[in-house]
Formats: structure tokens, C-alpha cells, sequence
């Protein structure tokens, strides 16, 4: 997420706390020492069964 200030970033946060957590594992201001080690992404996949989810399905699901 991007803001124009710090400023409007601590009011978003601050009105939209309770909605924030949510959806999101933790949320905080970027800082140049701050560095992702994971990420995660949602895939919305209809008409597949859910007997066939697993992480072999992924795999061939996206390296096709």
C-alpha cells in the first residue's frame, strides 16, 4: 500500500486497524532495513475439486 503522506498512512491504519488484521498477518511502515522473507499469494481457481488441492497440484498448476 502506498500513501501520500505518513500522516494519512497512521489515520488509514488507525480507522481500518480492526479491518487490517483481518486479512493481513502484520502491517507496518517500510523501512530501507526491512526485508520480505516470504511471501504468499491467493489464487482463485474455480471448477477444480477440492480432493485434488494440494501442494502437487500447485506446483503443476503454476509452473505450467
Amino acid at each position: 500500500m502506498t500513501f501520500d503522506s505518513r500522516e494519512s498512512m497512521l489515520e488509514a491504519i488507525g480507522c481500518s486497524g480492526d479491518w487490517f488484521s483481518q486479512w493481513l498477518g502484520s502491517m507496518r511502515p517500510w523501512e530501507p532495513e526491512l526485508i520480505a522473507t516470504e511471501r504468499f499469494v491467493w489464487l482463485r481457481i474455480e471448477g477444480i475439486p477440492l480432493q485434488i488441492w494440494g501442494i502437487d497440484f500447485f506446483r503443476s498448476f503454476c509452473l505450467s
